[in-house]
């Protein structure tokens, strides 16, 4: 395979899991469509707060939303530029990753 074919089948199986982390996988119990994309949206999360994170621009943080339960979308990205009174508070806030289990 050559980076452009790779970069492809990266691309079609990333799309795949934004879908499944809006939509869900089709057929399947309400409470498998929630955990599905819970797991897929935190993945696709996880990704835009490295990407972030790896420009060395922003203080970025992964936050759980409370009282959100059987909703699968619980998480939210804040971020700020780096040297801002903003970014000063986000990087005081506790970082989710630490104690959160992707697959729970």
């Amino acid at each position: 395979d050559t980076i452009d074919e790779l970069a492809e089948i990266i691309k079609d199986k990333f799309s795949l899991l934004a879908k499944i982390a809006d939509m869900g996988l089709g057929p399947q119990s309400s409470t498998e469509q929630i955990e599905h994309q819970r797991v897929a949206k935190m993945v696709i999360e996880m990704d835009r707060l490295m990407g972030v994170a790896e420009t060395n621009l922003y203080e970025v943080r992964l936050m759980k939303l409370k009282h959100h339960d059987g909703y699968g979308k619980t998480e939210l990205l804040l971020g700020a530029p780096i040297h801002s009174k903003a970014a000063d508070i986000i990087r005081d806030l506790p970082v989710v990753m630490e104690n959160y289990n992707l697959f729970m």
